[in-house]
């Protein structure tokens, strides 16, 4: 297995790509994600077959987060 690379190392999301496989299988590579929210830690792996579409759908969550924190805001200042 490859070393990993670092590919993003913030407060609450870190990832990192490598690679991954056991010893008789061709080696495949996935981004690790650790999503880190108040003292707890969730981890998984996505393949990098898979990559494109969790980013797209990363997107869109974002998106409608981002949305539901600016209607609160405006709410609270109605």
């Amino acid at each position: 297995m490859s070393a990993s690379e670092v590919l993003c190392d913030l407060r609450m999301i870190k990832a990192d790509y490598r690679a991954v496989g056991q010893n008789d299988l061709p080696s495949a590579h996935c981004f690790q994600i650790r999503v880190i929210p108040e003292k707890q830690e969730v981890k998984f792996d996505i393949s990098e077959e898979n990559g494109e579409l969790f980013a797209a759908e990363l997107d869109v969550l974002a998106a409608i987060i981002r949305a539901r924190v600016i209607r609160t805001r405006l709410l609270a200042n109605a």
